[in-house]
């Protein structure tokens, strides 16, 4: 009925393409000699001398697979096809649960950066539903999915359908792999096991969870809603960051949501938490955000009025200077899993010291690309991303090493990552460096603009080893950039076409990954790289050099929309720098004083008496802190306590508390008298007031 065969026809990893070629046309030929159907019954590239490392053939099994694979699927004359799993240079899966290497996502059928799978009306019994980096969405009919698994990268769900897992389904996402939810339906959790070790971003819509999160991954919330009902939990995640306008709900479940012992709780710009909060011992719960409900920090849990210090807010952000990584390959982990090379695990792909600047290099083999991508939305401290429909400058200087001809692409993307054959189709934003192969060509800095479908040449000439300043105006609701440049520490001068993305994919979609790679450099440095520094995010339509900008400081608000109760042993952290600038807290019900109130001055800060920070602004106060932990002052000055739980106010005052004992009365007024008398008209004013004189 049918002819079946055996292929190990190469047992090394030089040439995967041709492999998968010579393989392919194997099955075509016998199809062709016997007029019968084809089924591979084993196959794979295997080192039978051993004269190659594994992870050499496994890369090579993963190109074969990614030419095979598609092809296979196409030919309705195969009627099956199995790959021989069990070499340890050859295998499709791995781990406890089992899940596709990288090798065997392709064959597993995984959705990949840059595909988009309609999961409406698919009936997937007892099958898994696999994602590495793409997009699974349901439109039309959406029953309950069985299984899921986000293997790797940034992968989306989506749809205009809503959609869920119920009882005895499971959801897993993998340590480093993001899974994020996208579009304005409504996807639900009901049952099943919801494990997750890498990180769940709900960024549209709705997120309904009515069952227990397992796994010690992340979770944000950056747009949309994340609703807890019923015994529904995400407690077990190690970082819960609401954020970007996101809102977090648990004002459905059955007992106030409790942020466990070492996790942390972040609700800032303009994200809110909705619902009763606990925090236990060890338990942070920061931010600038808003938390709506009764909020209860334990003994040993802390409450930071926004982050650890005072902010600076610069029209400039430094994204990365690599100056903090070691020189090295990126398979050796040298830039600390922020950066990935293209493949992961290339060795053309690497952090290089120059002097005392360090950047990132990479540089193709002459038959493929390679190159590197950083998230940037969850690698950083803060998300440097650029959401659908803001708008925003990234600059970056980009320099061509060696002297033959040259390749090399950079730009914005909305994938998790590019790959190896086609990366100009996967990113948004695309330049290049480019020289061709005529005599007397000069490398060109080039913006493609998918309106024309051409790369338009932006600046011509540029020398071998010249840094050059490059600025990205990106509008991302218009889904256009315009492109300036400049060296040394000149401002950009824009040119004047305006550039459509490239990529129909991201025609609703935030730019969440920068990206490059090198084709032509034979694998050698001194032929060509590209080298990529100073990546940095600033406000729309900037064209000064991110270092000529200054940063100013700026204070953080919390707002509880209910009672705040602080148990012994408890904390409240604000920092300080000036009476205009510094943390406050907002209470609208009742603040149940408790345990240590914790301030810090920052390193600027210089207070003199008579400064007044209004650091509270409560309905109704109950108790007094256990413990007031105040920074050191000058000589000669001291914080006043005495209206702090009435008005909010912590103010600097003349230091007439002169033995010590926390209260201004007749004993210092003795003092006094034998001692400096100019003292005496601040004393009547203090009189019976709460000094604190923390020692230096």
């Amino acid at each position: 009925d049918a002819v079946a065969f055996h292929w190990y026809g190469v047992s090394n990893p030089n040439d995967p393409v041709g492999a998968a070629n010579s393989f392919l046309n194997r099955v075509a030929s016998y199809h062709n000699q016997y007029n019968k159907p084809v089924f591979i019954t084993e196959f794979a590239l295997h080192d039978w001398g051993g004269a190659y490392s594994d992870a050499e053939m496994i890369e090579a099994n993963r190109i074969f697979l990614d030419v095979v694979v598609p092809e296979l699927e196409q030919r309705d004359y195969v009627l099956g096809y199995s790959w021989y799993h069990w070499f340890s240079d050859a295998p499709l899966y791995s781990g406890s649960p089992a899940a596709p290497t990288e090798m065997g996502r392709r064959y597993a059928g995984a959705v990949m950066p840059g595909d988009v799978e309609n999961l409406g009306g698919q009936d997937f019994g007892e099958h898994v539903a696999y994602l590495a980096g793409g997009e699974a969405t349901v439109n039309g009919s959406a029953p309950a999915l069985r299984y899921m698994t986000a293997l790797a990268n940034t992968s989306v769900v989506s749809g205009n359908a809503d959609w869920g897992f119920q009882r005895g389904d499971a959801l897993r996402i993998q340590p480093g792999a993001v899974l994020r939810k996208r579009g304005v339906n409504q996807l639900s959790l009901v049952g099943g096991t919801f494990a997750n070790y890498g990180t769940f971003e709900a960024n549209e819509g709705d997120v309904v969870v009515y069952s227990t999160m397992f796994g010690d991954g992340d979770v944000a919330v950056r747009g949309g809603t994340m609703r807890l009902i019923g015994n529904g939990s995400i407690a077990a995640a190690t970082q819960i960051d609401v954020a970007r306008g996101g809102m977090l709900d648990g004002s459905g479940l059955f007992a106030p949501m409790e942020v466990r012992s070492g996790h942390t709780m972040r609700v800032t710009e303009q994200g809110v938490y909705q619902g009763n909060l606990t925090g236990a011992d060890g338990s942070v719960v920061e931010g600038d955000g808003t938390l709506r409900g009764n909020v209860l920090m334990r003994s040993g849990a802390v409450l930071r009025v926004g982050d650890a210090g005072i902010v600076r807010q610069s029209a400039a952000q430094l994204i990365d200077a690599f100056q903090t990584y070691d020189v090295g390959k990126l398979r050796d982990g040298v830039a600390d899993g922020v950066w990935t090379g293209v493949f992961d695990g290339t060795d053309n792909a690497e952090i290089i010291s120059s002097g005392r600047n360090r950047a990132l290099q990479f540089y193709g083999t002459g038959d493929a690309w390679r190159g590197a991508y950083a998230d940037l939305q969850n690698s950083y401290d803060q998300d440097q991303s650029l959401a659908d429909g803001e708008s925003a400058t990234y600059f970056f200087r980009v320099q061509r090493q060696g002297n033959q001809t040259i390749d090399g692409i950079f730009g914005l993307t909305d994938q998790a990552t590019i790959g190896t054959s086609t990366p100009w189709q996967e990113l948004s934003i695309t330049l290049s460096l480019f020289q061709g192969t005529g005599a007397g060509d000069t490398t060109a800095l080039r913006g493609f603009d998918a309106s024309s479908g051409s790369d338009v040449v932006v600046r011509d000439g540029i020398a071998q080893n010249e840094w050059v300043n490059v600025w990205l105006l990106v509008d991302n609701a218009a889904k256009t950039y315009q492109i300036a440049t400049s060296t040394g520490l000149n401002d950009g001068v824009v040119f004047p076409n305006v550039f459509e993305f490239g990529r129909s994919g991201a025609a609703r979609a935030d730019l969440t990954t920068f990206a490059g790679a090198e084709f032509r450099a034979n694998s050698n440095v001194a032929n060509a790289a590209v080298r990529i520094d100073d990546l940095y995010r600033m406000a729309p339509n900037t064209l000064a050099h991110p270092t000529t900008l200054t940063s100013d400081p700026m204070g953080q608000t919390l707002l509880v929309e209910g009672d705040l109760s602080i148990q012994a042993n408890g904390q409240i952290q604000f920092d300080l720098l000036t009476p205009e600038v510094h943390d406050r807290l907002i209470v609208t019900g009742e603040l149940r004083a408790g345990g240590a109130l914790v301030v810090a001055l920052d390193p600027e800060s210089a207070p003199i008496v008579g400064d007044a920070f209004d650091i509270f602004n409560f309905d109704s106060v109950l108790g007094d802190f256990d413990q007031y932990d105040l920074p050191a002052l000058q000589a000669g000055m001291a914080w006043n306590l005495t209206g702090l739980l009435q008005t909010g106010v912590l103010e600097v005052v003349v230091d007439v508390d002169l033995d010590d004992d926390g209260d201004v009365d007749g004993d210092d007024f003795l003092q006094i008298q034998a001692g400096d008398a100019s003292l005496i008209s601040a004393w009547e004013s203090l009189f019976g007031a709460r000094l604190a004189t923390p020692a230096g």
